[in-house]
Formats: structure tokens, C-alpha cells, sequence
């Protein structure tokens, strides 16, 4: 929500600036934790002190810091706009703040605020230093550069959260246990969810790829990181296309390992590794080898498109990913009840002939799914 001062404290703060109890020039003298303490004094409340501190300090950034300070007047006053911007974009156009000479420069309150959790000046270092990775890396040249970059982005992402995790559900939690051991342990996602591909090349280069995710956790991490610096990633997520990790947040795991419990268990994490790559990489190759031929066939392949849509779907489909309902968040707990909704889902959406035969799909993902199908 946008940050807004009831209207007595908002007239009692503009009488102040207005009579100069309020000074400015020794508001930018002090340190982040003195402008706390001031503002604290005036308003009474640490919540309060924080917000309008953090709209004091965004405005300390701006070249001409005098029409920044009277937009940061009116903004307490609630004129300020809601801005939504995903995290990695928020955090690299906060790369001035992040980046403190010393603790009197550093904007906390500010960075605390866009980020959702307080930080450190330590933490504030270590994301600037991480955002620093990503700028340069960012001209890659060859695949090993690139997948150097996807792990620069996937490093900074995974220390943000860290810093404010989101821990699963217990029970959900606990009731994923005997599903991720009754699927640990073997190399079993080719024959599982990868079956609907067994007549695509792409299902057998892949068993390699697989075999290393096991073996290694950094070569699943460079299958990951391959993945999510590929010129169609971002098409490929718009489109909806199943993509898994590894995180806290079960319903972005595959539902073999709904359960973040044992990940730490060495056999079970590998056969984690295996499952997750396996799976990503197959749907990340069919899809860019399906795009690429409805791109030939004159089809819209734009993101956001409805052609990319189907053609993810058909992967989906094909490989047990299906989306379940309209709340992908339930998932886990549906994991819990039933075996495998997604490959349930899956499986009918297989079964079902109108994604053969309607004309208003598209013609490279419905014969896509014909030969899958029909394995030819």
C-alpha cells in the first residue's frame, strides 16, 4: 500500500517545514539512524518515522535534490502512486543505494522498504556486490558466459530471499515426506513425466544432462541457469510452461519432491537434482524447438501469444506438468490429498480429442500432440 500520513500528522508536518522546526539542511547532515530517531520524536511511532524517512532518503538520490524534497513533501501526504516492480528490477535500479561509502550514506530505511525486509549494512554490501556480478557478466558472448550470468542472477535471487525467507506450510510440508522417499533414490523422471516425449530426440540428450544433475549439484545449477538466460525463457513462463526449482515454496517443485525436509539427505538430493533437471531442460528444449517451428509455419509467435500458449500446454501435457485449477498454490496441499494431480490432469488433457482436432489451437501444437501421441 502507498504510504500516507493521517491528515493532522500531514498538517502538523507541513507547519513545521513551513515555520522551520523542521531543517532540512540538518535532516541531510544526519545518518539514517538519527533521521529515525528525529522523525520518531516528532511523530511518536517507529512505523511512521520509518515510511517517512524512506521517502526523505529516495529523494536524497535525485540530482536536483530540492524538487525531490518537495515531491517528498507531498508524497507523505498520500500523492505518491503504488509502484510494483519485480525484485530483481527493483534492486537494480536501487544499485546508487546500495552501494554506501560509508554507514552516514547508506539509505537503509530506503532499501529496507523496497526489499520488504530490514538489512543490514553488511547484507546491503553483499547485494551490491552480487547486483555488480550480474552488470558484468551481462554481455556474454559464448553459452559458458551466459550460463555464468544465469548463475550471477540466480546467486543474487536466492541470497534476497534468504534475507526474508518464505518457509513452507509444516503440514504440507511433512505430508510431501513419503512421496519425495518413495521417489528418491533412482533416476525415474524419464519414464514418470518425461514418457509423453520418448519419440523426441530431445527426451535422449537429455539423459546425460540428467546423470551430471545428479552427480554434481553445480552442473544442475549450470541446467538451471542455461534455462533461465535463453533468448525464449521469458516467453516460455508468460506462456505458462512448467518450470521447477528446488526452493521453499512447494508448488514450484515437481510433485515427486513436494517437500523441502530432505533436501540436506545426500541420496534423495541428488535424485532431486536428476528429477528437476530432467524435467526442465526436456520441456525448455521442445519448447524452443516447437517455437521455432511455428515460426516457420507463419504462426504468431509473440510473446505473450496465444500459439506460444498452446505450445506449452502440449508440453505440459506431455511431461505431467499440467496446470491444476486456477490457485497453483493449492497444489501442494492437493499433492497431499491425491497422487499427483498434475499428472492426473495431464493425463486427461492427453485423453481429451479436442486438443487434436480444434481448429482454434495451434496447428504446430496440435500435431506436436498428435505425435507424441502416437510416438512417431
Amino acid at each position: 500500500m502507498t504510504f500516507c500520513l493521517i491528515k493532522p500528522l500531514a498538517e502538523r508536518f507541513k507547519q513545521m517545514i513551513k515555520s522551520g522546526k523542521i531543517d532540512i539542511d540538518k535532516l541531510m547532515d544526519m545518518t539514517s539512524q538519527e533521521r529515525n530517531q528525529y522523525f520518531k520524536d516528532i511523530f511518536g511511532e517507529d512505523r511512521i518515522a520509518k515510511e517517512v524517512n524512506a521517502l526523505f532518503e529516495s529523494k536524497l538520490l535525485l540530482k536536483h535534490q530540492k524538487t525531490g524534497l518537495v515531491n517528498w513533501a507531498k508524497q507523505i501526504t498520500g500523492i505518491k502512486p503504488e509502484v510494483k516492480n519485480t525484485l530483481i528490477d527493483r534492486i537494480i535500479k536501487m544499485k546508487e543505494i546500495l552501494k554506501p561509502e560509508t554507514e552516514q550514506a547508506f539509505l537503509q530505511d530506503l532499501v529496507s522498504k523496497r526489499l520488504g525486509t530490514d538489512i543490514t549494512l553488511l547484507e546491503a554490501k553483499k547485494i551490491a556486490d552480487l547486483s555488480e556480478k550480474i552488470t558484468s557478466l551481462e554481455n556474454w558472448k559464448t553459452k559458458n558466459e551466459r550460463v555464468a550470468y544465469g548463475r550471477a542472477k540466480m546467486n543474487l535471487n536466492e541470497y534476497v530471499n534468504s534475507l526474508n525467507p518464505k518457509k513452507a506450510n509444516l503440514i504440507t510440508n511433512v505430508a510431501g515426506v513419503p512421496r519425495s522417499l518413495m521417489a528418491s533414490l533412482d533416476l525415474s523422471a524419464p519414464l514418470n513425466q518425461g514418457w509423453g516425449m520418448i519419440s523426441r530426440k530431445q527426451f535422449y540428450t537429455n539423459l546425460g544432462p540428467m546423470l551430471k544433475a545428479a552427480l554434481n549439484k553445480d552442473n544442475y545449477l549450470d541446467l538451471q541457469a542455461d534455462i533461465i538466460t535463453r533468448p525464449n525463457y521469458k516467453s516460455a513462463k508468460k506462456a505458462g510452461l512448467r518450470l521447477t526449482d528446488l526452493s521453499e515454496k512447494l508448488e514450484m517443485r515437481e510433485e515427486q519432491f513436494m517437500s523441502s525436509l530432505l533436501d540436506k539427505v545426500p541420496g534423495i538430493a541428488a535424485s532431486q537434482r536428476a528429477y528437476t533437471g530432467f524435467l526442465n531442460k526436456l520441456r525448455m528444449d521442445v519448447f524452443d524447438d516447437l517455437v521455432k517451428k511455428a515460426e516457420r509455419n507463419g504462426e504468431d509467435v509473440g510473446i505473450g501469444s496465444k500459439v506460444l500458449e498452446d505450445i506449452a500446454k502440449v508440453v505440459n501435457n506431455f511431461t505431467g506438468g499440467a496446470k491444476v485449477g486456477k490457485v497453483e498454490g493449492a497444489v501442494p496441499i492437493l499433492n497431499a490429498a491425491f497422487f499427483s494431480p498434475r499428472k492426473i490432469a495431464s493425463t486427461l488433457n492427453i485423453l481429451n480429442p479436442r486438443n487434436y482436432i480444434d481448429p482454434k489451437i495451434s496447428a504446430t501444437a496440435r500435431r506436436a500432440a498428435i505425435r507424441n501421441l502416437v510416438g512417431s
